[in-house]
C-alpha cells in the first residue's frame, strides 16, 4: 500500500491486493508485518465524521497466505471506495462523498483511468430519483458496485427472487422524488417550482446508458468459497475532504492545491461525451449569458424579483441576456451540463443550486445572493452564503456576494444590478484567481481566525466546527453552537432541536478584533439573549 503524505486526519490509501470478506475489507499480512494503516484515520465517508480501517488477517507463512489466496475472485483493474449517505440529493451525493474519493485518485495520479465504484451505501429505491448512481457509473466508466449487493440481506433476498441478480438489496427510503427527474432536477423541483420559468433543451446523452444497480458481472451468492473478493487496486479514504468540512485554505479539499474540482468537472463533461466547457474570447458586443437559477432559500418576493428582472433584460437590448431557470426543467443530467457549459454568469442562492456552478466554463463568474437565516440561538436574522469553499476550490472562476450589511433587508433590484453589471465587466480575469477572492467578507474573518494564530490552535477550532457541520457565518455572527452564552440556555437549546452541549472553542477577543477591522462589510448583529419562554 501507499498513502498519501498528509497528516493523519484525512488521508488516502491505495491498496494492492486489498480483500472483502464477510461484509468487510481485509488487508492480508503475515505475523511481523507493519501495518501503519492502522494508525490513519481512515474513512470513505467525505465528511468529518467515522473511522473505518481495513481488519487486519495475519498468518503464519507465505505457504498459508497462498492458500488463503486461492479461491479469491479477481477485481481489476482499479477500485475506488465511496461512502453516500443523502446521495439522493444532487449537492451531498456528489461532493460529500464522490468528489472527496475521487481526490484521493488525483493524489496518486489516477484521476484519468477507468475504474469501478465500490459503493458503501443503501441504493435508492427508484432508480429515477437517484442519478447519482448513474452519474457515478457514467464518470467512473466501469461498475456500480454496491455493498448491498455483496452482504448477506442481499443474498438471501436474492435466493427468494425469479431472477437470481433481481432480489433488491437494502434501500435508501429518503427518495420521493417524481419519476422521470434526475437528481439535480428533482432536487430544485422539491424547491419549489418557478411555474414560468423558462425550459431550456440539452444535450449529450451520455457515454453510457443508465446504471445497472447491481452490475457485478457474476451472483456474488453462487461464488460458495469465492466470495473472498481480491481488489487488485484499491483507493480508499475520502474522510475530511467533503463539502461541509472546511479547511484551512477555506477551499474544498484539493480543490486549490491539486486542481482537482478542475480535473472532476472536465471529466464530467468528457465522460458524457461533450465538448469541454473552454474559455471564451472576449469580443467587442458579444453576448454575456446571465443565468438565474430557481432556489427554495428566496422568498416569493424574491423570487418575483428575480423573474422580473429576467423579463426587464429580455426586453432591452443588452449585450447581457438574462434567463431564469429551474433545473426541474432541465433534463436529465447530461442536458443540464450542456447548458452550464454556455453560462457565463451564475446567480442564486445557497444550497443544492449553487453547487453545480463549478462546472461551468474557465473564466465564469458566480453571485451569491445568499439568504437571510433566522437564528433561534440568539433569535436574530443573519446572512448566510452557505458553501463558499466551492467558489473558493474553483479558482478558474470567480465569486461575487450581495452585500452582507443589507441582506437581511430584502433583495434589492439595483444591488443585483451592479452585481452583474461588475461581473460583465470583470471579463477576461487571469486564473486560477488569488486565494481569498471567492470569500464572502465572513469567509475572509473566518479565514484570519487560523492565519492569525498557530496551527494546533487551527486545527482544534476547525475540528470543532466541523463537528458541528455548522457554517461559516455561524461563527462570524456568533450564533446557535458559537452563541458565548449558550452554555446558559441548554434547556432552550434542546427544545429547539439544538445541540446542548455548551459554547464551542472559538478566541472571542481575536474574532472581535478581526471583525472590527471588517465592520463595514459585515453585518451589524448584537448577541441579545433570546427571550426565554
Amino acid at each position: 500500500w501507499r498513502c498519501t503524505p498528509h497528516h493523519t486526519r484525512n488521508v488516502s490509501c491505495l491498496f494492492h491486493n486489498l480483500y472483502y470478506q464477510n461484509n468487510q475489507f481485509v488487508a492480508l499480512l503475515l505475523q511481523d508485518d507493519k501495518f501503519p494503516v492502522a494508525e490513519y484515520d481512515l474513512s470513505f465517508y467525505g465528511s468529518f465524521g467515522w473511522v473505518e480501517r481495513p481488519s487486519e488477517l495475519r498468518l503464519k507463512s507465505a505457504e498459508e497466505a497462498a492458500e488463503f489466496m486461492r479461491n479469491a475472485t479477481e477485481m481489476e483493474p482499479l477500485t475506488l471506495g465511496v461512502e453516500g449517505p443523502w446521495h439522493d440529493n444532487f449537492g451531498h451525493g456528489l461532493f460529500d462523498h464522490f468528489y472527496p474519493a475521487f481526490l484521493g485518485l488525483v493524489e496518486f495520479g489516477l484521476h484519468h483511468e477507468t475504474f469501478d465504484v465500490f459503493f458503501n451505501a443503501p441504493l435508492c429505491k427508484a432508480p429515477e430519483c437517484c442519478e447519482t448512481e448513474d452519474i457515478m457509473r457514467v464518470f467512473a466508466g466501469g461498475r456500480l458496485l454496491p455493498v448491498a449487493a455483496l452482504s448477506q440481506t442481499y443474498r438471501q433476498a436474492s435466493s427468494n427472487a425469479t431472477d437470481g441478480n433481481a432480489g433488491e438489496r437494502p434501500y435508501s427510503e429518503t427518495c420521493a422524488k417524481s419519476p422521470g427527474r434526475s437528481v439535480a432536477a428533482a432536487a430544485s423541483a422539491a424547491e419549489g417550482e418557478a411555474g414560468d420559468a423558462e425550459p431550456v433543451a440539452g444535450g449529450g446523452d451520455g457515454a453510457a446508458g443508465a446504471a445497472t444497480t447491481a452490475d457485478l458481472g457474476f451472483n456474488y451468492s453462487s461464488l460458495g468459497d469465492a466470495r473472498v473478493l481480491r481488489f487488485k487496486h484499491f483507493v480508499y479514504g475520502a474522510r475530511n475532504k467533503g463539502q461541509r468540512t472546511v479547511q484551512p485554505d477555506i477551499a474544498i479539499a484539493g480543490g486549490r492545491s491539486l486542481n482537482a474540482m478542475y480535473h472532476f468537472t472536465r471529466r464530467m463533461y468528457h465522460r458524457y461525451g461533450l465538448p469541454l466547457p473552454l474559455r471564451k474570447a472576449i469580443k467587442e458586443n458579444s453576448p454575456f449569458r446571465v443565468a438565474v437559477i430557481h432556489n427554495k432559500r428566496f422568498n416569493e418576493s424574491e423570487v418575483a424579483l428575480l423573474k422580473g428582472l429576467a423579463q426587464s433584460y429580455r426586453a432591452s437590448e443588452s449585450h447581457i441576456k438574462l434567463t431564469y431557470l429551474d433545473y426541474g426543467r432541465i433534463q436529465p443530467f447530461s442536458s443540464q451540463l450542456a447548458v452550464l457549459a454556455t453560462i457565463d454568469c451564475y446567480i442564486t442562492s445557497g444550497g443544492t443550486g449553487l453547487m453545480p456552478h463549478v462546472f461551468l466554463p474557465e473564466g465564469a463568474i458566480v453571485i451569491n445572493l445568499g439568504e437571510c437565516k433566522d437564528q433561534i440561538v440568539p433569535a436574530i436574522g443573519i446572512p448566510l452564503f452557505m458553501e463558499q469553499y466551492m467558489a473558493e476550490g474553483a479558482p478558474y472562476q470567480r465569486a461575487l456576494y450581495y452585500d452582507s450589511v443589507t441582506r437581511c433587508q430584502g433583495l434589492e433590484k439595483s444591488k443585483i444590478e451592479a452585481l452583474i453589471m461588475k461581473a460583465y465587466k470583470m471579463r477576461g480575469f487571469e486564473t486560477p484567481v488569488p486565494a481569498g477572492s471567492n470569500l464572502s467578507p465572513e469567509g475572509k474573518i473566518f479565514i484570519e481566525m487560523c492565519k492569525r494564530t498557530n496551527e494546533t490552535y487551527c486545527n482544534k477550532f476547525l475540528d470543532d466546527f466541523n463537528a458541528m457541520n455548522d457554517w461559516m457565518e455561524y461563527v462570524v455572527y456568533e450564533t446557535r453552537h458559537f452563541y458565548p452564552q449558550r452554555s446558559q440556555i441548554m434547556d432552550y437549546a434542546k427544545q429547539n432541536g439544538m445541540w446542548a452541549d455548551g459554547e464551542r472553542a472559538v478566541d472571542r477577543n481575536l474574532l472581535a478584533k478581526i471583525k472590527e477591522e471588517y465592520k463595514d462589510q459585515i453585518a451589524q448583529i448584537g448577541t441579545v439573549p433570546p427571550n426565554i419562554p
